[in-house]
């Protein structure tokens, strides 16, 4: 379904016959290339789905917005992030998915402007879904000991991102998701992301006019998005593409959004 209200935004897709470069994050070896993205900039509706929120599922669109009563800690305060923090949300995904385990192992912070060298991140300006039918198995192998990983790796999983404004509502800059659905296999393009000390795989996306997106107005501190990135089970929605994009809006002097996304994986016996 698509509700009545939208706004019109420029969005960032691959440009149309481009396999994207190496997304770069570390420093280059010596002889290697760091190449820029070329974009592919699409105005494209934004569906809101202020009071529909419930009308969304992540078996049914690959997306959810929960109601929480909790607050992410400082983003300084590391401990308290890993410790309570990602315990609280792993919690919270396991109840909702009715999972059998799940782990939390890795977040960011992100707020407009940030640099590099903080604990903080810019918001993520172009369209991506963060894992790939390579990667995903990879990462549960990099995250488990052998035995376990590949005892998970036999029956379902999903990688489920938790995200949520925090400090006052996302006015500006919010995250939009597309509904998994509307995809299709010639929309992906594989993109390699190279870390410090490993690589690892993404994919970008080509614009489609059949792509469903949808966002939060005024996304609240006490909601949160419960998105895929994948789910090893081909019969249910695997990616949910997401993107931050300018709300045309947003009023004149509104607070620049700052969020939390804490990643997660969901096991099922």
């Amino acid at each position: 379904m698509s509700t009545d209200r939208y706004v019109v935004s420029t969005i960032k897709y691959l440009t149309p016959g481009d396999e994207p470069p190496a997304m770069m994050l570390r420093e280059p070896l010596p002889g290697e290339e760091k190449k820029k993205f070329t974009w592919d900039q699409r105005q494209v509706r934004v569906h809101d789905i202020r009071g529909h929120e419930k009308e969304f599922s992540l078996e049914s669109d690959g997306f959810e917005v929960i109601d929480i009563d909790f607050d992410a800690p400082p983003q300084e305060d590391r401990e308290a992030v890993e410790g309570a923090f990602y315990s609280t949300v792993r919690d919270r995904v396991k109840a909702e998915l009715g999972a059998s385990h799940v782990i939390a192992f890795d977040h960011n912070y992100r707020v407009p402007g940030a640099r590099y060298d903080t604990v903080a991140s810019k918001p993520a300006y172009f369209i991506h879904a963060d894992y790939t039918d390579k990667s995903a198995p990879q990462r549960v192998r990099d995250l488990l000991p052998e035995d376990e990983a590949e005892r998970r790796l036999a029956k379902r999983y999903a990688f489920i991102n938790f995200w949520a404004p925090i400090k006052h509502p996302a006015e500006d800059l919010p995250l939009g998701v597309c509904r998994a659905a509307s995809l299709d296999p010639q929309d992906f393009a594989l993109c390699k992301m190279l870390w410090p000390g490993r690589d690892g795989e993404i994919y970008m996306f080509h614009h489609n006019p059949n792509h469903e997106w949808f966002y939060l107005s005024g996304m609240e501190p006490s909601q949160a998005y419960l998105f895929k990135c994948f789910d090893s089970d081909e019969g249910r929605p695997r990616y949910v593409p997401h993107t931050a994009f300018e709300d045309p809006n947003a009023q004149p002097g509104a607070k620049p959004r700052e969020s939390v996304e804490v990643r997660t994986i969901a096991f099922f016996d």
